[in-house]
């Protein structure tokens, strides 16, 4: 009774069926028709949720976030044909995840999950002999991502008792004001944005030269670590650090003892998203994340390099992150820790 109550208190019941109730479609829609398209297609969804569901987002923010998402996949995906380019690119898309704290912390949520579909979705197709083709069909089937949220954010105001959403978008309106009047963290946000473009202009650089697999890693770890100030920064590395070393190899451990399988891939993939819905506490979340990602490398014929890809990568763009925040800030002359 009291692990079942522990559990109860590790996830967001209401998070995780919304969540699987978006996923699921799109997970059997490729496992029938066996188009890993469509895969991409329904973590691009997961992406648009996450801000949609804590934010409260109208509709029209919902495309918007669609639109400028695979509107920064297509560049980062054409800018991957030249290093250089690639490098730039990324530095400058990833300052959005910083930008629009501007207007209110809470809005880092809508800036991380803006960067990352359109990185990894653009890392992912910049390997397929057919990515360009690949790319274009994301574009055009990306309404049907933004559709399906749209209809989730519906479902929920009606069984809410609530007949529209205004009200929702003057909340959002009134904080977004409220963050331009006040000036959220200005100087900080400041500190950030640099640190952020300098983190991952190192990061993108180093991948390129050194030709690392799975870039996206690298890049976003270096991204994710740069928040508060530098103690809190530190203190996610770790969190980070432990949560790779401990999940990966126990989901390559797992992977093995299963089937390799279509079926056990997708399972894994769904509950590979719904740690980004649905697990509140940011260190059991990031764990399992690592554990579904290495059980989802094994079910689709992986080895054990996949798990110690993503534990390198993780740990190297974390140290660049932070290493970015401490020369920034210390060049700017910021406290230690944040007031």
């Amino acid at each position: 009774m009291g692990a079942l109550a522990g559990i109860r208190r590790e996830i967001d019941g209401a998070a995780l069926l919304w969540g699987v109730a978006l996923v699921a479609p799109f997970t059997l829609v490729a496992l029938v028709g066996g188009d890993p398209l469509v895969l991409k297609l329904g973590f691009l969804a997961v992406c648009l949720l996450i801000p949609a569901y804590k934010l409260g987002l109208p509709p029209l923010a919902t495309l918007l976030h669609a639109l400028a998402t695979v509107a920064a996949c297509a560049l980062l995906f054409a800018a991957g044909a030249q290093p250089v380019v690639f490098v730039v690119a990324s530095a400058v898309t990833a300052i959005a995840t910083i930008w629009v704290t501007r207007y209110g912390a809470r809005l880092r949520t809508l800036g991380s999950f803006f960067f990352i579909p359109a990185l990894y979705l653009a890392c992912e197709l910049r390997e397929l002999p057919d990515g360009a083709q690949e790319l274009g069909r994301l574009v055009l089937l990306s309404p049907i991502a933004a559709a399906a949220v749209i209809a989730i954010g519906i479902a929920r105001r009606r069984l809410a008792g609530e007949r529209s959403s205004p009200s929702s978008e003057r909340s959002l309106e009134a904080s977004l004001l409220r963050g331009v009047r006040r000036g959220d963290g200005e100087g900080r946000w400041a500190t950030h944005a640099i640190a952020v473009f300098v983190a991952v202009l190192v990061a993108a650089a180093l991948v390129e030269i050194l030709r690392v697999g799975e870039p996206q890693w690298v890049i976003w770890s270096s991204v994710s670590v740069v928040t508060g100030d530098r103690r809190e920064a530190i203190g996610k590395l770790g969190v980070r650090s432990v949560g790779v070393l401990v999940g990966a190899p126990l989901g390559l451990a797992t992977g093995w003892l299963l089937p390799q399988t279509q079926l056990v891939y997708s399972l894994a993939l769904i509950a590979l998203l719904m740690t980004l819905v649905a697990i509140p506490r940011y260190p059991l979340a990031f764990t399992l994340r690592c554990f579904f990602t290495g059980l989802a490398a094994v079910a689709a014929g992986g080895t054990a390099a996949i798990a110690e890809s993503r534990v390198e990568n993780v740990i190297l763009g974390g140290v660049i992150g932070v290493l970015a925040l401490l020369v920034v800030s210390a060049l700017r002359r910021e406290p230690p820790h944040a007031p």
